[in-house]
């Protein structure tokens, strides 16, 4: 490590808590630079944690620190540890069930195709029971097809019936137009206007 720059560590929150630590360190008593020194001296590499344990127990030898406060620490970070392991956990899990319910989509849609292509068969030979059966049943969809074929059915013939009407309403308001039209020509201006002369 270098007292200046940060340590060599992935991730940026790493980095940034690295340097935290190493910024509060020497108000334990612990000379950063002689330690490096001393450990390019021996050819070794100084590592964050060996330097926090050495500050620690400078820090306890010097009265800077209690047990009592150190004790009290640790179980902070225990408990920190923890719930942050939960939270972990939980959003595993969430990952891992929302993975479970697509998959689930996936095997009921295959089990309603299989079901759909041989209903028939499944059927005759009595094995809907042991498969399963698909919400919605291929029959119960081919009813509701079936009845809403022939309501539009039915409603093709009215919506025919009213077009007819409309045609006939349509000649003869264009009838009784030409009859007015020929003995009032303001009349046949103002039809020309509105762009149905052409029926005229």
């Amino acid at each position: 490590f270098s007292h200046q720059s940060p340590p060599q560590m992935l991730g940026v929150p790493s980095e940034v808590l690295a340097s935290v630590v190493l910024h509060y360190l020497p108000r334990l008593g612990l000379s950063i630079d002689d330690t490096i020194a001393q450990a390019r001296h021996a050819n070794a590499i100084v590592g964050l944690e060996p330097m926090v344990k050495r500050a620690i127990e400078g820090g306890l030898q010097r009265g800077i620190l209690t047990r009592e406060s150190l004790s009290s620490v640790s179980q902070h970070v225990s408990s920190l540890d923890r719930s942050w392991r939960r939270i972990d956990m939980t959003r595993r899990l969430e990952r891992n069930a929302a993975v479970s319910q697509k998959t689930v989509l996936v095997i009921q849609l295959h089990l309603a195709q299989f079901q759909w292509f041989h209903d028939d068969f499944l059927t005759a030979n009595n094995l809907s029971r042991q498969v399963g059966v698909c919400s919605p049943a291929r029959n119960v969809v081919l009813g509701g097809l079936r009845k809403g074929c022939t309501t539009l059915q039915q409603y093709e013939s009215t919506v025919n019936a009213q077009i007819e009407k409309l045609k006939g309403a349509e000649l003869t308001i264009v009838q009784r137009l030409r009859w007015a039209a020929g003995s009032n020509p303001q009349l046949k201006e103002a039809i020309e206007e509105i762009g149905i002369v052409e029926s005229i």
